[in-house]
């Protein structure tokens, strides 16, 4: 049986990174399971096997190992890669010491400096802030001073220096740049970025970045997803996701419990500068695409979905409260894809399941309308935002045909469907 190590952590985490490259550097199969609002069961796993439920954090078989430094040495041991940590001498002793230097030196302040920016704008702290920068500055200094023209951090081979420096200078660039003159330093990370391991976590974290607080700049490119020869496809990490509600099972009023439950975050008052295209696109199928790639994990489609918000102009945009970038959309945003009814007449509830897995009753706040067009009529259900300029969601031919056959056996004066005492004609 092919052994499979659990790793905990998230793809955007800067110390999760640490862990992913060492396993895909080695070659070691790996379940990735993600922290997240969207995996709770992970999250919940993640609290029992770290102190306070950072990441990363291993488990293989009955062995629990947490903290970055720890995954990658219980790694290293795995496969017949070279080792990233040497055993013993000289180079066992440079190999530490600049791991500790850019986790302690670069990630440390990088990390402070970054969750500033979470803050309330009451509760910041300049003073903490102004030394974090102050010790990226000096820390840079001593780096561009210590590392070498050419090849690694602390031995010619690729060792847990280097992955210590991936995300430690990646995330720093991003959060108080590299000044030009530190050539040296600005060189190694880029051999760094150019590295397949680095390369491919940065690919993999690439969705994430519109979530950065301080605005993630529009460089930094990893390679094309599926330019990395001769992994296994066991090395590919899984990303399992919980499923949904079964719709089948549901009745009204579990989907008004859980539509009420469901916490959107505030778009709507979060009004940040623009930043330029998040080169995303949502077909009209409700497929989401990131640099003309379909991008194929529900959870991250659906965290995307979240922060997504429709312009006074009829535009679409991802916003956090740092942050702004376009959005292509064919059509709508979302579709619907499966419909319940309950009740008759008058007295009759329609509730829909969007391809998002979020679930809408059809109502005065939310509305069904129907569009004439060249290729037949077009419903559209309103989702959230203003009536008239908000997301709506595309309702799929076969719902609209299962409508049309409700709103014909009905005795209104116009064929229509009644949903949550609202009256939705079919016709515009």
């Amino acid at each position: 049986m092919t052994r499979m190590i659990a790793l905990y952590g998230h793809p955007f985490a800067a110390f999760a990174w640490k862990a992913l490259i060492a396993a895909y550097e080695r070659g070691v199969p790996f379940d990735f399971r993600v922290a997240d609002p969207e995996h709770p069961e992970h999250a919940a796993r993640l609290a029992l096997l770290s102190p306070t439920g950072q990441f990363p954090a291993l488990l293989d078989g009955d062995v629990e190992v947490t903290g970055s430094n720890a995954v990658v040495h219980y790694l290293d041991r795995i496969g017949d890669a070279p080792p990233l940590v040497p055993l013993a001498g000289e180079a066992a002793v440079r190999v530490r010491e600049m791991a500790d230097v850019f986790d302690d030196y670069v990630a440390q302040p990088m990390q402070a400096i970054v969750a500033d920016a979470l803050r309330p704008e009451g509760e910041r702290d300049p003073t903490g802030v102004a030394r974090a920068r102050d010790t990226l500055e000096r820390s840079y200094a001593w780096l561009d001073r210590r590392l070498p023209a050419h090849g690694w951090a602390a031995d010619a081979r690729f060792t847990l220096a280097d992955v210590a420096a991936a995300p430690a200078l990646f995330y720093a660039d991003w959060t108080h740049p590299i000044p030009p003159e530190r050539a040296t330093l600005r060189a190694y990370r880029a051999r760094l970025l150019a590295h397949p391991a680095v390369a491919r976590v940065v690919d993999e974290a690439r969705p994430f970045r519109p979530f950065f607080p301080l605005g993630a700049p529009d460089r930094d490119r990893g390679r094309a997803a599926g330019l990395y020869p001769g992994r296994p496809r066991a090395y590919l990490p899984l990303m399992p996701m919980a499923p949904p509600p079964d719709f089948d099972t549901l009745t009204i009023a579990d989907i008004a419990r859980l539509a009420d439950a469901d916490r959107l975050p505030p778009v709507e008052r979060w009004h940040p500068d623009h930043c330029g295209d998040s080169e995303m696109r949502i077909a009209r199928d409700g497929t989401w695409f990131h640099q003309g790639s379909p991008i194929g994990r529900a959870a991250m489609v659906k965290a995307f979905s979240r922060i997504l918000r429709r312009e006074p102009d009829g535009g679409y945009v991802l916003v956090t409260p740092v942050e702004k970038l376009d959005i292509a959309v064919e059509d709508a945003p979302f579709v619907a894809v499966e419909m319940k009814r309950d009740g008759e007449g008058r007295d009759a509830t329609l509730a829909f399941r969007l391809n998002t897995g979020d679930l809408v009753t059809a109502s005065a706040e939310h509305p069904l309308r129907f569009v004439e067009t060249e290729d037949g009529p077009h419903p559209y259900l309103h989702v959230r935002g203003a009536i008239g300029n908000g997301l709506e969601a595309l309702v799929t031919r076969a719902i609209y045909y299962d409508l049309a056959e409700i709103a014909l056996a009905g005795d209104d004066s116009a064929p229509g469907v009644w949903s949550a005492g609202a009256f939705f004609p079919l016709s515009a």
